[in-house]
């Protein structure tokens, strides 16, 4: 199968989010156990074991990152956001969520407006803090 590009699962465990959204999705995971697992699964799985503060692509490769309730499981959660910048192309989606109790919003607003990105909440759900983004 051919696609136009690739999207970018930060944490994304066993790759769930292929299976929901039926659309071949490069699952990044620290946990050995997790890409394994999705190895095993039904669908087609692109798994890549790694540490977001670390995350091994070249600068400007990926056109979107969806990182869900993840971000904040980070070791250094600055140095991974400053990865993904790092990363995503230029006109690129960017899509977290995390949980504001674990990294205050504050931080990320001022790490946003520091990097001069515009942003946008779109809802706070329960615990976590979303936030959508096209890169300029």
């Amino acid at each position: 199968a051919t696609f136009p590009e690739w999207v970018l699962d930060l944490g994304g465990g066993t790759g769930l989010l292929s299976q929901w959204l039926k659309y071949p999705v490069l699952t990044m995971d620290i946990s050995n156990g997790m890409i394994r697992k999705g190895r095993t699964g039904k669908i087609k799985f692109f798994g890549v074991l790694a540490d977001m503060n670390h995350i091994p692509f070249r600068n400007n490769s990926i056109t979107t990152i969806l990182s869900f309730t993840a971000l904040q499981n980070s070791s250094d959660m600055i140095q991974s956001l400053n990865e993904i910048l790092r990363i995503i192309r230029s006109k690129g989606k960017l899509f977290l969520t995390f949980l504001e109790k674990k990294f205050p919003k504050d931080t990320f607003y001022n790490w946003m407006k520091e990097k001069n990105i515009d942003f946008q909440i779109t809802q706070k759900v329960v615990e976590d803090i979303v936030f959508v983004t096209q890169m300029s």
